[in-house]
């Protein structure tokens, strides 16, 4: 599989977030064609969770040294990435004393990645925030860093180690959260009685089993779940038809499918079709334009499907960097590090997925950049 494509994305942030998955959750782009002591830096003595909204703005940490701030990305090639890269200029020109923002892109090398790890502390950046591809792997490269006085701020991908030894501090969305709002919106759609079946991604994976057990606990108990653990769907379409065509001849009677892999939703269609079904309400994450654009025909020929996902992430990155120049100020910014995401589609509510005909398919659609902007970054 090509890291080209944006499911590689969601592959190599569920391998990275293995760590995180056992301690913290108890835990892109999806392509349809086939995720310390610094200097300065004291360790967060707890991880906690806080919605995106009411957060403080970057002018209050942009303090009174002039810094340097990167981007350090394991792979930067898909739409995701750019969006991120974008979000990441645009906050980081909110603070005039920012005299120089770098990025880097490994293009899923794991070497180039610590050549340009080190690279940036050789050329004495103040602090990197970075999407670690590699998961533990890229840990020593991290650490090295961080000893030498750099500001080291993973988000989502989370690369092992301790947070306050390692680098500064780990950030990343709240998946109890998301499942939280996956059982409150199926309660609301199945009355309290039904069957609920879970499509992962890759079998084992960390990130999907998170997302279910923040499900788990929070579903009443009188809504049945086909399975304790995830459906495997590789995060590709052809996984996840497959998937479905299996859960459907095992599971007929589900009312209500959880994704982690929505932009998949096309290819669960298709297998409720070739089963002459109609696909029944779907509650998600990882939606994409290419999904808001086939709202209309999906609704059409599938009356009884409802959307609901919980959508956001590229904003995590805004948090990172927010926690990167506190810390290389000096200043501390006790804002949570786990990221709550909000519901960005409820049909059922009138939140209507997002169709843009003139971005690509694997756009994430709830970024905090505007139309315009979101079009300056793909007509480059």
């Amino acid at each position: 599989m090509s890291t080209s494509t944006p499911q590689a994305r969601r592959v190599l942030w569920s391998t990275a977030l293995a760590a995180f998955a056992l301690t913290a959750s108890g835990c892109g782009d999806i392509s349809t064609d086939g995720a310390k002591p610094a200097a300065n830096s004291a360790p967060e003595a707890a991880i906690e969770s806080a919605p995106l909204e009411g957060r403080p703005d970057i002018a209050e940490f942009c303090g009174e040294k002039e810094i340097t701030v990167a981007l350090a990305d394991g792979f930067g090639g898909n739409a995701w990435r750019k969006i991120v890269k974008r979000q990441f200029e645009k906050e980081a020109a909110k603070c005039p004393n920012i005299k120089k923002t770098i990025y880097t892109n490994a293009n899923s090398d794991p070497q180039k990645y610590a050549s340009d790890i080190n690279g940036l502390v050789a050329q004495g950046v103040d602090a990197i925030i970075t999407f670690d591809d590699f998961g533990p792997a890229a840990l020593p490269t991290l650490k090295k860093a961080t000893k030498a006085g750099v500001v080291v701020v993973p988000y989502i991908a989370n690369p092992g180690g301790t947070p306050g030894e390692d680098y500064s501090v780990f950030v990343a969305e709240d998946t109890d959260q998301v499942g939280k709002e996956w059982a409150g919106w199926a309660q609301s759609v199945l009355k309290d009685k039904g069957t609920v079946a879970m499509l992962g991604g890759t079998p084992g994976n960390p990130l999907s089993t998170a997302f279910l057990d923040g499900y788990k606990k929070n579903a009443p108990s009188s809504i049945t779940l086909a399975q304790d653990d995830p459906l495997n769907t590789d995060w590709t379409v052809a996984g996840m038809q497959q998937a479905a065509t299996g859960m459907l001849t095992r599971y007929p009677d589900t009312g209500l499918i959880l994704t982690d892999f929505g932009a998949g939703i096309q290819s669960l269609a298709r297998a409720y079709d070739a089963a002459g079904q109609g696909l029944v309400p779907v509650a998600a994450t990882a939606s994409t334009n290419e999904v808001g654009c086939a709202w209309d025909q999906l609704k059409k020929n599938h009356p009884s499907f409802e959307l609901f996902s919980v959508e956001g992430t590229t904003n995590v990155s805004v948090v990172a960097l927010r926690k990167a120049v506190a810390a290389a100020q000096g200043l501390k910014n006790t804002e949570a590090s786990m990221v709550q995401l909000p519901v960005f589609i409820d049909t059922l509510n009138g939140k209507m997925p997002v169709c843009d005909p003139s971005l690509p398919a694997d756009a994430d659609m709830a970024a905090d950049l505007t139309p315009a902007e979101m079009r300056e970054i793909f007509s480059n």
